[in-house]
């Protein structure tokens, strides 16, 4: 069992991962065009790998479904419009996330 202080550590690194969560969706809220889905993947990517280790299991496969949807349209010429449809979707995933976490 792990002692208070071990507890108080990971309820304030927990803390700090849902505070990147809430900018990483207000960052992403804010893209207007097709110019940063590359960026989209990496964050993506990131989060899929991070997201369970802070409790957030059902975040991790969904941010990697999307960083996998993502690579496969990553070569087509992506319209501003699909490409705010995807950031809309990321921060859904987001919102959604920290509503249940």
């Amino acid at each position: 069992m792990p002692t208070p202080e071990i507890t108080d550590k990971l309820a304030a690194l927990t803390e700090r991962f849902k505070q990147r969560l809430r900018d990483t969706q207000e960052y992403i809220s804010q893209w207007q065009n097709a110019e940063h889905l590359n960026e989209l993947i990496e964050i993506s990517h990131k989060l899929a790998g991070t997201a369970g280790t802070y409790g957030f299991h059902e975040l991790s496969p969904r941010m990697k479904e999307l960083e996998l949807h993502l690579l496969e349209i990553s070569e087509q010429k992506i319209t501003d419009e699909h490409a705010l449809e995807l950031y809309k979707k990321a921060t859904t995933l987001l919102s959604e996330a920290l509503q249940t976490g």
